[in-house]
């Protein structure tokens, strides 16, 4: 081989190599960039496939009634999808006489499976003449129950009770009002 060809064989390696180096920091620097961001768009994704918008439920019971809740958005639970975790909820229990309960709250938290439901943050219940506020209300369809509790105020036309518990039950729909130590539950009686 010549001296000419083995200089030009030199050059072209070299430029060879140059390219090749450059080539590989910058693409791969690049690549590494994109598939982060490719990371990152997929949990982003993940994230909002999990959100529900304006959700509704309806359900009845063995015994007749019938148990609607509706929610402004919803998340799964990602450790149990039966469970929804909602804002803005409202929610209604209709009896077979007619007669229905009416929930509203910011959050609540709902079971798929067997309709319980968990509501807190500033919750009201609506039940024929009579209205209570409470933070965190409990209904268990299981135990037909509803149980209300944390800064109850109960209020039905000229009377006002001020307790720490109330509870309901959904069948005989007769009422417990008391507090956890067992001290005498706040009463107000307006005259008309």
């Amino acid at each position: 081989m010549s001296k000419k060809a083995i200089i030009q064989l030199c050059l072209v390696s070299t430029i060879f190599l140059i390219f090749y180096y450059i080539f590989v920091s910058y693409f791969q620097n690049d690549s590494k960039n994109l598939s982060s961001e490719n990371k990152k768009i997929k949990i982003e994704k993940i994230e909002v496939e999990n959100l529900i918008k304006n959700i509704s439920y309806s359900s009845r019971d063995d015994q007749g009634r019938e148990y609607i809740i509706k929610a402004g958005s919803g998340e799964i639970d990602t450790n149990d999808d039966n469970i929804i975790f909602m804002s803005d909820v409202k929610a209604q229990i209709i009896f077979l006489d007619g007669t229905f309960i009416y929930v509203t709250s910011l959050k609540a938290n709902y079971d798929s499976l067997n309709y319980n439901t968990e509501f807190f943050d500033d919750v009201n219940v609506f039940y024929e003449d009579h209205e209570f506020k409470s933070q965190n209300l409990i209904i268990d369809f299981d135990k037909n129950i509803l149980e209300a509790f944390n800064d109850l105020s109960y209020k039905n036309l000229n009377t006002k009770m001020f307790a720490d518990k109330i509870e309901l039950n959904l069948v005989t729909k007769n009422s417990k009002i008391f507090n956890f130590d067992n001290s005498e539950v706040l009463l107000e009686i307006t005259k008309e």
